[in-house]
Parts: structure tokens; sequence; C-alpha cells
């Protein structure tokens, strides 16, 4: 079965689907469709939880937009993966290209361990691995084109 890594930003984006996330909702319904296993290490409902609750806090998004957007990320099928099998690979990854946590690199690790690319949103997180970055980690399209 083929896999993919999925970061937070992109799970996070899922439930709310708007012109600008079209290219990624179109990705991920072709994952689905071929039949695509998407792993994650496990805090990744966390990190997604913590974005999704202060916006609903700070009125950016209503209550029933909050609870639709974590019943369907309780939906969503993940695979996630226990962090002791890739924590060390992710630390040295934290280290190889200066990440100040290990958050993003745990992506990079799972990916890197099961052989797969590792798919994010974060254009920030991208740029800061400059020219070396590993070449299956991938930008998710975040606008239409």
């Amino acid at each position: 079965m083929p896999q993919v890594v999925v970061d937070a930003n992109i799970v996070v984006k899922l439930p709310v689907s708007t012109e600008q996330s079209a290219p990624l909702d179109a990705m991920v319904a072709a994952w689905e469709a071929d039949g695509m296993q998407i792993l994650a290490p496990a805090h990744m409902v966390s990190e997604v939880t913590n974005v999704l609750k202060p916006k609903v806090v700070r009125q950016e998004i209503s209550s029933a937009h909050g609870d639709s957007a974590f019943q369907a990320l309780m939906l969503f099928l993940l695979a996630e993966r226990p962090h002791t099998d890739h924590l060390p690979l992710a630390w040295d990854l934290a280290k190889q290209f200066c990440l100040a946590n290990t958050y993003d690199a745990e992506y990079m690790a799972l990916a890197s361990s099961v052989g797969c690319d590792s798919w994010t949103a974060d254009a920030r997180f991208i740029r800061s691995l400059g020219a070396g970055a590993p070449d299956w980690v991938r930008a998710a399209p975040t606008e239409a084109s």
C-alpha cells in the first residue's frame, strides 16, 4: 500500500474547503482514490487541536465550526505511529537543519523511516530547510492556480 506523511498544517486546512484550498483538497482526494495510507506521528492530532481550539476562543471560527472540524479530524483516516520509532532520526534531522524543535523533524523522520514523501503546507518550514532539503519533503499546494 502506498504511503504518505502529512503534517498538521495540511490536516488543519482540510475541514475548511475554500477556493484557495481547492488544490490541497484535490491532492488529498487523489490520495484517497489511489488508496494511499496517510501517516502522521502521534503528536499531529494534538498540534491540530491546538490550532483549532484557540480559533474558537478568539472567535475566528464559530464554536459549531470548531466542533465540525474536530469531528472531521477524528474521522480522517490516519495511521499514527509511535514516537519512539523515529525520534533518534528526528533529533538528528533537527540538528542537521538547525530546527528549534523536533515537531517538524518528526514528520520528516517518519517519512524517511517508511520510505515515503512528507508533505507540508508550512512554507516557512520549507524555506528553513534551505537548498539541502531532502527531495522527499514536499510543499503542498495551498492556493488555486
